[in-house]
């Protein structure tokens, strides 16, 4: 056994997680219609239903066929699968596998056909990588939690059916993308003038909120938010998030946005001095239509670059901000 195969096996998602990989891949291997779109929420990833397909290769020391559940990605007519495993720092088994014979089998749905694995590299890596982690922003905490470079393979096979390859995103018009736009305004507004009060108008109320921010980890729901926020921020004399102009696409009835970020935290001490922290990542968001109005319903950040550190004790809190009051600014 060469060392990279001994990596392979030497991590394994826990029994659980392995349970319904297990039971998907026999969902679709007896119904793969039913089986192709997958809530993988069942093993701790969030967002929502995801195209799943199954990837049908041969073992390179058994010889016999195996099977792989894994979500698929589409870009321009192309379908890439990615070898992340969860972030751990083995190669999966079925990435070797595609290494030592790349002619595979794949289904999507009830479609099949067969494929040869090409591993991406250079530019062409660097684009796929960008849209895969715009449409599964979990990728981006596997590749922080690993030291391995996360390879993602392209399948090579005829054009996928036209009900398939359009799977992308479609159009957002000019009024739904100023209202996505308008909620991370309003997020930034209830943040940095600590107007907790206009976070109804952000969050859904049973949205699921997950922030994992330099190491300042916490999750909560939308009607949570307020107390959360409060408690934090509290901390701070003054913050400022600046946020990028939203991505935004369809999925189904919800819309998928993402946005990167620069927070800016001020605090004072109780001696005096002051403690800055600057944190760098992203949103990452689905927003579904309620009240009249788009609310986030998931919210996943991810915040991996800092400069600094946020100071929990020894220092002043500020619950308000004087001049960003109701009486102020309405």
């Amino acid at each position: 056994m060469t060392t990279v195969e001994r990596r392979a096996t030497a991590q394994q998602f826990p029994q659980a997680v392995q349970d319904q990989f297990a039971a998907h891949t026999a969902l679709y291997l007896r119904d793969p219609e039913a089986a192709h779109l997958w809530d993988p929420i069942v093993i701790g990833v969030p967002g929502g239903a995801v195209p799943c397909l199954l990837l049908h290769h041969v073992g390179r020391k058994s010889g016999k066929r195996l099977h792989s559940i894994l979500q698929y990605y589409v870009y321009d007519g192309a379908v890439a699968i990615v070898a992340s495993k969860g972030g751990m720092d083995q190669h999966p088994v079925w990435y070797l596998n595609l290494l030592a014979e790349p002619a595979c089998e794949v289904q999507i749905g009830s479609y099949r056909s067969g494929a040869v694995a090409r591993v991406l590299s250079g530019l062409e890596r660097a684009q796929w990588w960008a849209r895969i982690t715009r449409e599964q922003p979990m990728q981006i905490e596997y590749a922080a939690r690993t030291r391995r470079r996360i390879p993602i393979v392209v399948l090579e096979m005829p054009p996928l059916p036209a009900h398939l390859a359009e799977r992308g995103p479609g159009r957002v018009d000019a009024a739904t993308l100023s209202a996505i736009s308008h909620n991370y305004a309003l997020y930034a507004r209830a943040c940095d003038e600590k107007r907790f009060d206009l976070l109804p108008g952000v969050f859904a109320p049973d949205a699921e909120l997950a922030y994992h921010v330099a190491g300042h980890d916490f999750s909560c729901r939308g009607d949570a938010a307020a107390e959360n926020f409060s408690a934090f921020l509290a901390r701070c004399h003054w913050t400022h998030h600046l946020i990028a102009h939203p991505t935004v696409e369809p999925v189904g009835t919800r819309l998928r946005a993402s946005a990167r970020v620069t927070a800016t935290h001020l605090q004072r001490r109780t001696d005096g001095s002051t403690n800055r922290w600057l944190v760098r990542g992203s949103y990452h968001d689905i927003f579904e239509y309620q009240r009249r109005q788009w609310l986030i319903v998931r919210r996943d950040v991810y915040c991996l670059d800092a400069e600094g550190d946020f100071e929990a004790d020894g220092v002043e809190h500020f619950p308000t901000v004087a001049w960003a009051g109701r009486d102020v600014l309405g």
